[in-house]
């Protein structure tokens, strides 16, 4: 039943601001967020992404050496994920952040380093470049002229897409991409060949797809 200005204060004097401090940071944050006017209506009146505005208004407003994220981004729109991202990378300025989330796009523009849980049991973990570059999967976007089906027959390849002129598929782990350009057929004509390592998203599907 609390209003979101008195909300926002009360939590803030729990953490030891005091209350014309706690209600000066508050409405600062609310006018950031597009909120002041919304300061003296209740919370639950707000709509989903409003009340996780104010959430992490609570968790942020008395600038903690930690703050712990659980979903920030469950109930907002694009403009509001980009200001949300926006505002994360400000804080871990001055905090750690602990973020938990399921948007691995998001979470890789944000993180810098990253742990897979998958059933209470840690999956992958480590430094964000390091997790990408170890992994090895890289991804191949290769366009050519003439037939493909030898592409099945070629070792070190995995998930093969083929059509006409063009195939997406990736190199197994451990291969790197001097070793599979150089197994390609001298007849072969290549037009354009790209390669990148795997996102966090397809690493993610990868190493728990289909497992629940």
């Amino acid at each position: 039943k609390a209003r979101v200005l008195d909300l926002l204060v009360y939590y803030a004097e729990l953490k030891g601001i005091p209350r014309e401090e706690a209600r000066r940071r508050a409405r600062e944050w609310l006018s950031r967020l597009g909120l002041s006017a919304w300061e003296r209506k209740k919370v639950e009146a707000l709509s989903k992404g409003m009340q996780q505005k104010v959430q992490f208004l609570a968790a942020i407003l008395h600038e903690p050496e930690l703050v712990i994220l659980d979903e920030p981004f469950m109930g907002l729109d694009p403009v509001n994920q980009d200001l949300f991202q926006e505002l994360i990378l400000e804080i871990k300025g001055n905090s750690a952040v602990i973020l938990s989330s399921h948007q691995m796009n998001l979470v890789e523009g944000l993180c810098d380093r990253v742990l897979f849980i998958q059933k209470g049991r840690e999956v992958l973990q480590g430094p964000l470049d390091e997790v990408r570059r170890s992994y090895g999967r890289y991804r191949v976007e290769l366009r050519f002229r003439g037939d493909g089906a030898w592409l099945r027959e070629l070792p070190g390849i995995e998930g093969l897409e083929l059509s006409p002129g063009k195939a997406f598929f990736s190199l197994g782990f451990g291969v790197e991409p001097r070793e599979f350009l150089e197994s390609l057929p001298d007849e072969l004509e290549v037009e354009e060949i790209s390669l990148r390592r795997p996102t966090l998203h397809e690493i993610f599907v990868d190493l728990v797809g289909g497992t629940g």
